[in-house]
């Protein structure tokens, strides 16, 4: 996912989770008219492969600050303290905020099977009476009380939708993988991430993208079904559904008096 602001007349541009090689991130920020080296930062939320991927080399190699918590990156960090990488980290702690070019950034713990994941609030002070906050919540098992808190008053959010009940169960996966991905440390399923919804308000948010819908487990049709059912026909209706190759189109965030 990639976050892009104005700050004091000039553009900056963050990218969330890099779970693809270089070639591919290249062709991918190229079509936004970017480069690797127009990225103010990389944000890792956690340590698994399609999240993490190649960015330590990416960044070392580019000069892109890496932002993530320790134990996400502890086994990169320990290998470039015996090397010559010349990687810049800055260490992320859940409920601590910081600051890039007027954009404060929230790392928020959240339940999943990693090391230390957390996930983020990006509050844009724009207007200190008007201020964009955005959050992202892309891999989490349940909606914990702290989640459901942290993530309320929000004015648009991107919210993982992995999986559907049904077609996990009735997958080819695993047992232990399918009680991986439904357990309270996997992912959200269309329910869970659908209650989540209703817990924050979300349907007075301006938008709503549901994300890491599983190519196996789960279907647009579901999602948005789903999402009719418990939020009603004008959300689901204008929820954004991700698109697992092509992503989404820029949201452009806007936030009037009234």
């Amino acid at each position: 996912m990639l976050l892009q602001w104005t700050h004091q007349a000039k553009t900056h541009q963050i990218l969330l989770d890099c779970g693809f090689s270089e070639r591919e991130l290249i062709q991918r920020l190229g079509m936004r008219g970017l480069s690797i080296e127009a990225l103010d930062a990389i944000l890792i939320t956690h340590e698994h492969g399609d999240h993490l991927g190649k960015a330590p080399s990416i960044a070392a190699r580019h000069g892109v600050e890496l932002w993530s918590t320790f134990g996400t990156l502890r086994p990169v960090l320990i290998a470039q303290a015996k090397s010559a990488m010349p990687l810049r980290h800055r260490r992320l702690r859940a409920g601590e905020s910081q600051d890039l070019f007027g954009m404060q950034i929230e790392a928020v713990a959240v339940p999943h099977d990693a090391s230390e994941p957390v996930q983020f609030i990006f509050n844009l002070a724009r207007d200190k009476a008007l201020p964009l906050r955005l959050g992202v919540l892309t891999d989490l098992g349940h909606a914990s009380a702290h989640v459901i808190a942290r993530f309320k008053g929000l004015d648009a959010l991107v919210v993982e939708a992995n999986h559907d009940v049904q077609l996990l169960e009735q997958s080819g996966y695993p047992a232990s993988l399918k009680k991986r991905v439904g357990g309270d440390w996997g992912h959200l399923s269309n329910d869970q991430s659908a209650a989540l919804l209703q817990a924050i308000d979300a349907a007075s948010l301006s938008c709503v993208i549901a994300a890491h819908l599983s190519r196996q487990n789960n279907h647009p049709d579901r999602v948005r079904s789903t999402m009719h059912q418990r939020l009603g026909h004008a959300f689901a209706q204008r929820l954004i559904i991700a698109d697992q190759h092509e992503g989404f189109d820029w949201q452009l965030a806007d936030k009037k008096a009234g």
